[in-house]
């Protein structure tokens, strides 16, 4: 028999293992005080993280009905029952996973949290994780206040701390976030210029401010991953570290008390990595009507066509960035009112 012969028998030998799995049937049953949003919820859930195709629901008999792999039943097997546990009663919060195999996108988590007390701020909290932490399949069940997730190991790690870090309580009227710390950085346990970073926007007492301070930081510091959750006023970045320590000290010129008097002291900043890149906070007349305010920061911007100039109405701020010639040439208009 010649060689091309036996590869040929080979590759048909392996051919029922590789493409031909044999399918096993299960069939669960849901608890009786399951809503038919609850049952609908935990079909979306396995059925997207299992990438299970043949899957179907009896809302009359309260059952979910499957088709699938060796793998995918057993993956069944575990996350129906961690979901589907009479709302949570007896519950575990802490994080669970299963791990399908050693490689690729097969570590699958569920993340319970605590401090959401609605559906929209459980989806914030998960809507900030997915695209930080780069998961493609995750899953929310909102009688649990669990997120199920799948993803790498290091896609997972990532999506943990950040629940850790994110799960915040509300901010309440007269209340203010604690400080930022190193425990709210996460750099890439594989190394390379690739920081995650959350803060806290304490002396934001409204969505508006707390929107339009993200803006701002997000804009000048022109970082692409960036994503809010408003309830404890979490701001969360990724991107390189000259970036986030760019973000970490507008964050601390711009999030403080708005009560202050007239603010002449030098705020800049210089990047490292670029020699003529500067950042600058101007301070204007807090008593300043915003509309004045506005008028005078656009007409700075127009005259001088800065790379990049932002405002911020709490503070009456002005954040720029450009070359030093360009940041001198706005100091003096800015003064010359």
């Amino acid at each position: 028999m010649s060689a091309n012969a036996i590869r040929t028998l080979t590759l048909f030998l392996f051919l029922p293992l590789a493409f031909g799995q044999p399918t096993q049937e299960r069939v669960f049953h849901f608890q009786p005080s399951d809503t038919t949003q609850d049952v609908q919820e935990i079909a979306t859930a396995i059925r997207g993280i299992g990438d299970i195709s043949d899957l179907s629901i009896d809302t009359g008999q309260r059952i979910l009905t499957l088709r699938g792999t060796a793998g995918q039943v057993g993956l069944s097997e575990w996350l129906f029952p961690a979901l589907d546990n009479a709302n949570g009663q007896g519950q575990d919060s802490s994080p669970k996973e299963y791990r399908i195999s050693l490689s690729g996108d097969d570590v699958v988590a569920i993340f319970h949290v605590k401090n959401a007390t609605t559906l929209l701020q459980l989806q914030d909290i998960a809507s900030a994780v997915r695209p930080t932490a780069g998961i493609r399949r995750l899953f929310i069940y909102n009688a649990l206040r669990a997120v199920v997730a799948r993803g790498t190991p290091a896609q997972i790690a990532l999506a943990g701390w950040l629940f850790l870090r994110m799960d915040k309580p509300a901010v309440r009227a007269g209340e203010t976030q604690s400080e930022s710390s190193d425990q709210d950085e996460y750099r890439n346990p594989a190394g390379g210029d690739d920081v995650t970073r959350v803060f806290y926007l304490r002396s934001t007492p409204t969505v508006q401010d707390f929107q339009e301070l993200v803006t701002l930081i997000r804009t000048i510091t022109e970082i692409w991953l960036a994503f809010t959750y408003s309830a404890p006023r979490a701001f969360v970045v990724r991107g390189p570290a000259d970036q986030i320590a760019l973000a970490e000290w507008l964050s601390n010129q711009l999030d403080r008390p708005a009560d202050r008097g007239p603010d002449t002291a030098l705020h800049e900043y210089k990047m490292a990595a670029r020699r003529d890149d500067v950042v600058r906070v101007f301070y204007l007349d807090p008593s300043e009507a915003v509309t004045v305010f506005h008028d005078r920061a656009a007409e700075m911007s127009a005259k001088i066509h800065l790379r990049l100039a932002l405002t911020y109405n709490r503070q009456r701020a002005v954040a720029v960035r450009g070359t030093a010639n360009e940041i001198a040439w706005a100091d003096q208009l800015l003064k010359a009112k």
